[in-house]
C-alpha cells in the first residue's frame, strides 16, 4: 500500500504538547509510519478473514 499521511499531525503534536512533551517532525513521521503499518495489518486481517464489510462488532476482532 501507498504510505500516505495517516494521522493528523497538528492534533498529534497538540496532544503531546498538552502533556509537556516536544514532538519533532522526525518523530511524528515515525509515528505516522507505524500507524500506517497498523492500518495495513487491519486491512490484511479483514481481507484474510473473508470479511467484505467491517461492522462495529467485528472491529475489535480485527485489531488484534
Amino acid at each position: 500500500m501507498e504510505n500516505k499521511k495517516m494521522i493528523n499531525k497538528t492534533k498529534l503534536k497538540k496532544k503531546f504538547n498538552q502533556e509537556g512533551i516536544q514532538l519533532p517532525i522526525k518523530s511524528m513521521n515515525i509515528l505516522n509510519d507505524q500507524v500506517s503499518r497498523m492500518v495495513d495489518k487491519w486491512i490484511r486481517n479483514t481481507k484474510d478473514s473473508g470479511i467484505r464489510r467491517l461492522t462495529p462488532d467485528l472491529t475489535a476482532w480485527i485489531i488484534k
